[in-house]
């Protein structure tokens, strides 16, 4: 499965968890992305994309892809619990 979301919402999330709830310095976080994360998703996650099963949009709430989410492991035969 994909999360699909742009960049710039993907550090809103980031900046809002990290920092507004876990009490990170935004300053070590926005050094972090500008100089590593961003690249690093470019390079080692977006590629991923086009090999994924499921692509969902991250801009839907919540339930909406996690109802895509349930429904594409009910078609591939797998039961919510199972191994």
């Amino acid at each position: 499965m994909f999360v699909d979301l742009a960049a710039d919402l993907r550090l809103v999330r980031k900046i809002e968890r990290k920092c507004l709830r876990e009490g990170s310095p935004l300053e070590v976080l926005l050094s972090n992305y500008r100089n590593h994360r961003r690249a690093a998703h470019d390079k080692h996650v977006e590629p991923l994309r086009h090999r994924c099963d499921l692509v969902v949009d991250g801009n839907l709430a919540a339930e909406v892809p996690a109802r895509q989410v349930w429904t594409a492991v009910a078609a591939h035969g797998h039961a919510p619990g199972n191994r």
